[in-house]
């Protein structure tokens, strides 16, 4: 099975938006353009998590029409959901283990975000002036996830590489550098102060989780070296705290 994802959003079209905002003429075709790739994205994100929690999105139905039709997976006596399910509306089947297969390395996580995603949604489905868009977008795009029981507070990703073609470190410090291109329009930059002061926490938590990973992947790597002194020490790598993508970790603390 072949599932063709919303796509992430290029960095330059972002810029150019943000351009065109600054120098007092907002594009908005190219707005439209943007607010739609965003919300099709954090469509196929939602999905993904029901997916994870047993209701399957048709592939066939929404690769059609963009029909939402949603399948309940059902479970075996074993307690092991069932792999072979069939859409109520379309009648095409197909296997519950693909569809999870093919959401692998999508940076789709819902993660902390939930919030976040589910109200671009809706205020994406409700009618809206290109400014007040604009602010929508800014603020799904500046957007944390918040994934800790014992500190809800406390960001601990952006939602950067789940919605821009780019890694943790590209997402944000490209983000940064829209920061200074809000030209005067206040709520922009009120929204790239918020993104600072919530950057400079992210960034604390962040340096804390990657030398706790790092250190106990160290340790890690020693006890694997004392236990298998042949073993090839060029498979041992550290990995970056809270990061899905191939070329930063993904490891989490």
């Amino acid at each position: 099975m072949k599932i063709k994802w919303s796509q992430r959003l290029p960095l330059q079209k972002l810029k150019q938006l943000y351009l065109s905002e600054a120098g007092g003429f907002l594009n908005e075709e190219l707005l439209d353009d943007i607010a739609v790739t965003l919300y099709l994205r954090c469509k196929d994100i939602v999905a993904v998590d029901k997916a994870r929690n047993g209701e399957v999105r048709c592939p066939f139905c929404y690769a059609n029409e963009l029909t939402e039709t949603y399948i309940k997976v059902g479970i075996d006596n074993t307690g092991k959901k069932i792999d072979n399910l069939q859409c109520h509306e379309c009648f095409k089947e197909f296997s519950y283990n693909e569809f999870v297969l093919c959401t692998r390395h999508e940076q789709l996580n819902l993660g902390g975000a939930e919030g976040a995603f589910t109200r671009f949604i809706s205020e994406y489905e409700q009618p809206a002036s290109p400014q007040k868009r604009m602010l929508q977008v800014d603020r799904l795009i500046h957007e944390f996830h918040y994934s800790l029981r014992s500190d809800p507070e406390q960001p601990t990703r952006s939602v950067g590489p789940n919605l821009l073609n780019a890694t943790l470190t590209e997402s944000v410090r490209f983000l940064d550098e829209l920061s200074g291109l809000v030209g005067k329009n206040e709520d922009l930059k009120k929204s790239a102060m918020d993104w600072q002061k919530e950057k400079e926490v992210f960034a604390v938590f962040f340096k804390k989780c990657s030398r706790k990973n790092l250190k106990s992947g160290s340790s890690a790597n020693n006890r694997r070296q004392q236990d298998a002194p042949l073993q090839d020490s060029s498979k041992n790598k550290n990995t970056l705290c809270y990061s899905n993508d191939p070329k930063e970790g993904s490891g989490q603390c």
